[in-house]
């Protein structure tokens, strides 16, 4: 069995004294569809099969080939350029999307399967490096290396292209009402753009002194808060681009937590002391108990939130073999979404408690106990009014027997107080 390489052709082949192709019914050519950069045969119980192969292909799939049908199937699919970033779908808690320097935008399931993938114009439009998910879940927008914004629909087809600034776009976040659109870039420029009508640039925030490299919204949608890789955080008025005003921003709730730096996460630097560098990436679980961070050698590290003092312990685990430049919760916090940028690697994380538990475990089981306190709740209700019945019913039964006694009593009078005789001339006197 040989690999072409580039040709994408897997070739069965005959030993004898010398080497010709198979003719015994099988296909002795198989097209795989990438180019080639590995073969390893089927282990059966019977030892390894010479019909059936795994291939692996330069664009970071593997796929499972059978010579004598012919048929090939992918197992697995990856981006075979950096996955530059990484976007949680708002609403459905298994589905992630991703952008990477191979020019896909990609639509992923929990269980890695691919729900969709977009190829964009790379000669025109640039290398995909941001990607972010509206709140509504019906608009992803993709920023690229050569400043030019793309909007896609639910399913990967592009809607709108905007191409305001000529730098790389390195991070892009939509506001919580769903209006603005806020796009850092290299060139140390945060642009605000205007999602009514045309989709217009509405304002442009200049300040930093370095690369824009992380962003969040505040929960009104009035304020930005960015970091640079000059070490500075800045915050802005979203509507002007200005400077904010400090006693603006001073008890400000944010709407996510995607800044490295600031009193909030000031604990998670301390990976610094175990041989890492720099913090590449940093996720608040929506339920705003945890905090995911990645640094540059690879590892995820897992906090209470908010990791605010110098000595903030975490859980560290390791699986990618380059920086860790992108990482999110999914919808419902049951699991971390890891990009390794360069090792083209996109892992998923499950979170489970100190118990071993997994998070769903724990919040189907929270929802199972909330049901039975709403039902037990529910009964309680429902035998109060039982019993305001019942009450209701004797008290009307007790006025019924009260009135027919004295029914009775009135009747008696009556009786007594009336004579036949004159009831006898009431009678005869009528006409």
């Amino acid at each position: 069995v040989s690999g072409g390489g580039r040709d994408g052709l897997v070739k069965l082949w005959s030993w004898q004294y010398d080497l010709f192709p198979v003719d015994d019914g099988e296909n002795n050519i198989i097209n795989i569809g990438a180019g080639i950069r590995c073969i390893a045969c089927v282990r059966t119980d019977d030892g390894f099969s010479l019909s059936q192969f795994l291939v692996g292909t330069l664009e970071n799939s593997v796929c499972f080939a059978d010579a004598e049908s012919g048929v090939v199937d992918t197992i697995i699919q990856g981006h075979y350029g950096p996955v530059a970033a990484v976007a949680a779908h708002p609403l459905d808690n298994g589905t992630i999307f991703t952008a990477g320097h191979d020019g896909w935008v990609c639509a992923w399931l929990d269980d890695g399967s691919l729900q969709w993938k977009t190829r964009m114009k790379v000669e025109e439009d640039g290398v995909p490096n941001a990607v972010d998910v509206r709140c509504d879940a019906q608009e992803i927008a993709v920023g690229t290396q050569a400043g030019v914004i793309l909007f896609l629909d639910s399913a990967g087809a592009q809607v709108r292209r905007v191409h305001e600034s000529q730098s790389d776009i390195t991070v892009m976040k939509y506001s919580p009402d769903r209006r603005l659109l806020a796009a850092g870039m290299e060139n140390s420029m945060i642009d605000v753009y205007s999602l009514q009508g045309t989709y217009q640039l509405v304002a442009r925030c200049m300040g930093h002194a370095g690369m824009i490299k992380e962003l969040d919204w505040s929960i009104d949608s009035r304020h930005i808060r960015t970091t640079c890789t000059k070490v500075m955080v800045c915050f802005w008025t979203a509507a002007s681009g200005y400077p904010a005003d400090m006693e603006d921003i001073k008890n400000l709730e944010w709407a996510t937590q995607s800044c490295s730096m600031g009193w909030e996460v000031q604990g998670v630097w301390n990976c610094i002391a175990d041989g890492a560098s720099d913090v590449e990436a940093v996720s608040r679980a929506h339920a705003g108990d945890l905090l995911a961070a990645g640094d540059d050698f690879g590892r995820l590290h897992l906090y209470r939130h908010p990791p605010c003092t110098g000595d903030a312990t975490s859980r560290r685990y390791t699986g990618h073999s380059q920086s860790v430049v992108a990482a999110c919760f999914s919808a419902n916090d049951t699991d971390v979404y890891t990009s390794g940028g360069r090792d083209m690697a996109l892992i998923r994380w499950e979170v489970r408690e100190a118990d071993g538990r997994t998070r769903a475990k724990v919040q189907e089981e929270a929802a199972a106990e909330r049901a039975r306190a709403q039902m037990e709740e529910a009964a309680r209700r429902l035998q109060q009014v039982r019993d305001a019945q019942e009450g209701h019913h004797d008290a009307v039964d007790a006025l019924t027997v009260e009135w027919s006694a004295k029914g009775k009593i009135a009747s008696s009078k009556l009786q007594h107080e009336v004579r036949p005789d004159q009831l006898g001339e009431q009678s005869s006197a009528a006409p």
